[in-house]
């Protein structure tokens, strides 16, 4: 007899117990929802602000990503040769710039079909080249 009572208020603290158990566990799922749902909120917040600068700024924004990871054209080139520093893009006279394995970077001008050799990198006058600000010969 005094098994089955010490049975019965055993079985009645492991169901206090378990319903203690219960009730702690939905409230952490409620309070957990609930921090989700802000954190949701906030990073909906933040997207939002993201997208509204860059609708605004989105010509400095495409600016930014070209300079970054689009790669370098024809237009981001620059030579220099004696003192002269400029953009074969936007010379109005037939300019060509050419790599080759023996000559290294040339500078070629081409005027009423006679070709003339204006700079190089490893002739008398001296040919520097930019691609975007950065010296590569």
């Amino acid at each position: 007899m005094k098994s089955k009572i010490i049975n019965r208020i055993r079985e009645r603290q492991s169901m206090v117990v378990r319903k203690e158990l219960v009730r702690l566990t939905d409230q952490i799922e409620r309070e957990s929802a609930k921090e989700q749902e802000t954190m949701r909120a906030s990073l909906k917040h933040k997207y939002s602000e993201f997208l509204a600068g860059a609708i605004v700024n989105n010509e400095k924004s495409i600016r930014d990503l070209d300079a970054q990871y689009i790669i370098p054209s024809y237009h981001d080139v620059e030579v220099s040769y004696a003192g002269k520093r400029f953009r074969p893009f936007d010379v109005s006279e037939s300019v060509r710039l050419v790599c080759s394995r023996c000559g290294g970077w040339e500078l070629w001008s081409t005027w009423g079909g006679v070709e003339k050799l204006l700079a190089g990198e490893y002739h008398e006058t001296k040919l520097s080249v930019f691609v975007r600000g950065v010296q590569i010969c």
